[in-house]
């Protein structure tokens, strides 16, 4: 006897098979998101198999799924991903967080807590979602923190994130390229006048919205910086190339160290002196990263590499001297 069409197992398993013969990537994990989203749960996994959905329920299940069909992100179709322990917004076209950057916080957080106990001044380079730097605030409550990403949508994504998660009032966000230079306040692009002071020491930072010059004040630096090499931008999914930014994404040059270079150079103006730079970069960086800061970074010391989940090396560890 068949399942009612309206029954949570048998929409898993028809919206399954759909996914599966259209190519698309995780077609179980796909369906089992969208389904529970409608169902308001995060997770199949909170759902009974043989609850029943409405006629109404049904429609948005298959307009969810119709969208994932069209390889957008999951996490674009919900509107919402976690971060470790972070629900954040998710809007195209800003970089979704990596499981990767989970680990990287971690390291990031051990180091703060070891050489900065009571607090510290961070700035995130390439915000994005906000993740990074929220997540740093929200487990260490007497530091602040500066972002910075090129991209008005993410700037302002990440000040959406920063309100929600009640963080806004120890943050404070700036379009900035660390190639040229040229910085302005998220506040001051939604014509804001309320820009917040986050230490007396970089108060004059934040008076010009347009003419920003970062103090050596910053006790960490951390970077998820664009690395993917022409090359490898040609073998990625869908679901990067028709929705992420490829500014979050090409890094630049043949090797795709441009842009890591460049958050380096900018890290060697921000930090103060035993400030620490961390990046996370591509699994061919790290020896080009040490070779870099060798010949090019007087003053940066590269300290150590460290791997991810997988054991390859992935999440690099600098320091100014």
């Amino acid at each position: 006897m068949r399942s009612p069409v309206n029954i949570v197992s048998s929409i898993l398993t028809k919206w399954t098979r759909i996914f599966s013969h259209n190519q698309v990537p995780e077609p179980s994990t796909s369906a089992g998101y969208l389904v529970a989203h409608v169902l308001g749960k995060k997770t199949i996994a909170t759902v009974s198999k043989q609850a029943r959905l409405s006629s109404k329920q049904l429609l948005h299940v298959q307009q969810l799924c119709l969208q994932r069909l069209q390889r957008r992100p999951v996490q674009y179709i919900v509107g919402e991903w976690d971060f470790c322990d972070l629900t954040l917004k998710m809007k195209p076209p800003v970089l979704i967080p990596r499981p990767e950057t989970e680990e990287l916080v971690h390291l990031v957080l051990a180091d703060l807590n070891d050489r900065c106990p009571s607090s510290a001044l961070i700035m995130d380079v390439g915000c994005g979602s906000g993740a990074i730097c929220l997540w740093l605030l929200k487990n260490r409550p007497d530091d602040r923190s500066i972002a910075v990403d090129i991209s008005t949508e993410a700037c302002q994504l990440t000040r959406d994130n920063a309100e929600s998660t009640d963080l806004l009032r120890r943050l404070a966000v700036h379009r900035c390229d660390v190639t040229t230079g040229i910085t302005e306040s998220v506040d001051a692009l939604n014509n804001h006048h309320n820009l917040l002071i986050v230490r007396h020491d970089v108060d004059h930072v934040l008076e010009s919205a347009s003419t920003l010059k970062w103090p050596q004040s910053f006790d960490v630096v951390v970077s998820n910086p664009p690395y993917i090499t022409p090359a490898e931008m040609a073998d990625l999914d869908p679901e990067l190339t028709w929705y992420e930014d490829e500014r979050a994404l090409l890094g630049g040059g043949p090797d795709g160290m441009d842009i890591i270079k460049e958050v380096v150079r900018f890290s060697q103006q921000t930090l103060k002196r035993g400030g620490s730079l961390w990046l996370e970069v591509g699994l061919a960086h790290p020896p080009l990263l040490r070779q870099f800061v060798m010949q090019h970074c007087t003053g940066l010391n590269f300290i150590a590499a460290h791997p991810d989940f997988t054991g390859r090396l992935r999440f690099c560890h600098l320091q100014k001297s």
